[in-house]
């Protein structure tokens, strides 16, 4: 007989699939990987999933009204922005997360992108190879001990750099807009206004969801607001960013530099001005990567997907207001 389920994979940064399998071995469940990365071959195996296991691709209106046997979309990771959530909560899909996914790394990445920066590695790197020997090559560099680090944004992530930051002997200022006054606290974190965190802080790192409220927040006039010797962090999303706001106030030197994992198109086209620019260290969106940390996601992603396929809730549930159509659909109205 063939299997009771079907769990297709959306799309992958690694093609090894093990861990998806492993903790989809004790349901009768088939683990479906698409002939080729792409949108395409995907949308061939679409129709008969009953679960999906998503990574980057934009799952929009279409493709979930494609979803005809579809229980749960398990997304690998924390930000569903490329989800059509409010589609999938209509046709009773349940969609999960890994809401504290990759919490050391990403927060781990805020200060390789930092030290990068602040401490000219890159200028350093190139000019060693090019046989130049000068400590004036990077000049100037500034210190981190004593400043102050301002976070946009205070959930998990951001309070695991709040603890490193206070390591680092910083100061921590944050912007959130339901202040946690008891785990600011126990990191030393002081609550302000957003425009205070971009006035004050010397490293300003964003910690926000992308939503129709967030995109843009970092606008021109914010990034007026930072000192010159100030630097911007994003492990984010890159929509938060005016991303030509920025490539300009980077060009003039109106603010030191930035470290930026996440960009508004990723890949950048060709001409993304970003891209020529010496005072910017980029990464593709790779903050959540380690082996660990990959291991831990991976895991926790399909088993997410196994929990609805048994009959239970997930444990992350990004749209809870979903349940009652999908007992209507799959629970018999239980």
């Amino acid at each position: 007989m063939p299997p009771r389920f079907r769990v297709v994979v959306t799309d992958w940064t690694f093609p090894d699939f093990s861990r998806y399998a492993a903790e989809l071995r004790e349901l009768d469940a088939e683990l479906i990987v698409p002939a080729e990365n792409t949108r395409e071959a995907f949308l061939k195996e679409a129709a008969s999933a009953d679960a999906l296991i998503h990574e980057h691709l934009d799952l929009d209106n279409d493709i979930i009204d494609r979803l005809s046997r579809c229980r749960v979309i398990a997304h690998h990771g924390k930000g569903v922005d490329n989800i059509a959530v409010d589609r999938a909560t209509q046709r009773g899909i349940l969609v999960a997360n890994v809401m504290d996914a990759s919490l050391h790394d990403v927060s781990e990445h805020v200060f390789a992108l930092t030290l990068a920066v602040s401490r000219k590695i890159l200028a350093y790197d190139a000019a060693v190879r090019a046989n130049v020997w000068q400590v004036p090559v990077g000049e100037p560099v500034y210190r981190l001990h004593g400043k102050t680090i301002g976070l946009v944004g205070f959930g998990g992530i951001a309070r695991h750099v709040a603890a490193k930051a206070r390591a680092f002997g910083m100061n921590v200022v944050v912007f959130a807009r339901r202040p946690d006054l008891q785990a600011g606290g126990a990191v030393g974190a002081e609550f302000v206004s957003l425009e205070e965190v971009f006035s004050r802080a010397d490293v300003v790192s964003l910690h926000l969801p992308l939503t129709p409220e967030t995109a843009g927040i970092v606008s021109r006039e914010r990034l007026h607001r930072m000192k010159p010797s100030a630097i911007l962090i994003n492990v984010s999303r890159g929509a938060l960013i005016d991303e030509a706001a920025l490539a300009d106030v980077l060009a003039s030197r109106r603010i030191f530099g930035a470290g930026l994992d996440v960009l508004t198109a990723e890949p950048p086209a060709a001409d993304n001005p970003i891209l020529g620019l010496d005072n910017v260290v980029l990464s593709p969106h790779c903050a959540w990567y380690s082996e660990e940390g990959r291991a831990d996601v991976e895991a926790r992603t399909a088993r997410e997907a196994a929990r609805v396929l048994r009959g239970e809730w997930p444990v992350s549930l990004v749209n809870p207001e979903a349940k009652s159509a999908y007992q209507r659909r799959w629970m018999g109205g239980s």
